[in-house]
Formats: C-alpha cells, structure tokens, sequence
C-alpha cells in the first residue's frame, strides 16, 4: 500500500488533485492535512471561522475521494505547513511514503510567495514531493475563507 501525505488548504477538493490522485489508482491510502488560512492583513477573523471553514474544505474533499473509491482520512491544522509535514511524517502510521502539495498557481499563491513548498521539500527529506497546481476547476461555498 502507498500511503500518500496530501498538504492542501483551499485547493484541497480541486480537480487537479483529485484527478492525479484517482490516476495513482491500485493500493493507495491517502492522508490529508489542511491547514487553517492565516488572515489576510487588516482583516479581523477569528480563529474558530478559520478552523470552521478549513474543516468543511476538508470534510467535502474526503467525501469526494472516498465516493470516488480513494481510502481517505485527515485532519485540520493550525500550524505551518512545513510544520504538519515534519508531525505528520513523525507520526502517521502507516509511513508516509511520498508527498503532495496542492497550491493556486503561482500569481495567486500565498503558499509559494512565502517559500512554503521549498520548507515542505526541506522538512520532507528524502520522501518524494510532487507539487500539483490548481486549475482553479473545484467545488466552491460561499463561505470559505
């Protein structure tokens, strides 16, 4: 079985990755943190909106992998991206053996402007990581910070 670490927060149920995960098919079990958004400057957001809105991303993605026949599960962080990288490979049973990231493209990505995918290939070590870009094609709610 592949166990595979998917680190995504509002790309988490684009297309983009649910497809390349579907194209893995065969013994796949997959492990999914979202971290919660930081806020936008001069906003005022509170944390619980926060956590709220990357749990129901979250839960509307696994829904959508395990109704497309992908073992699934995962969990909502508020900690760094790199950081829940570095937990995860620490902890998650069975090892994880490659990683992928999903980000907006590049001119709209806070992730990448902040050098988030070069920590997350850092703290990873010799896991593999891919890096999916979202095609912006995914479920939307009118909530989602």
């Amino acid at each position: 079985m592949t166990h595979l670490l998917v680190v995504a927060n509002e790309t988490v149920d684009a297309r983009t990755l649910r497809e390349a995960l579907a194209a893995r098919g065969g013994d796949l079990h997959v492990t999914v943190v979202s971290p919660v958004n930081e806020p936008q400057r001069g906003y005022v957001v509170y944390t619980d909106t926060r956590r709220a809105s990357a749990q129901r991303r979250l839960d509307r993605a696994l829904g959508h992998l395990r109704e497309a026949g992908v073992p699934a599960d995962g969990y909502v962080v508020e900690a760094d991206p790199a950081a829940a990288v570095r937990d995860g490979l620490a902890t998650l049973e069975p090892p994880v053996d490659e990683i992928l990231v999903s980000t907006h493209p590049e001119e709209k990505s806070g992730w990448l402007r902040r050098g988030v995918l070069d920590r997350i290939r850092s703290a990873a070590g010799s896991v593999p990581v891919e890096h999916l870009v979202s095609d912006g094609e995914g479920p939307r709610e009118a909530n989602v910070l």
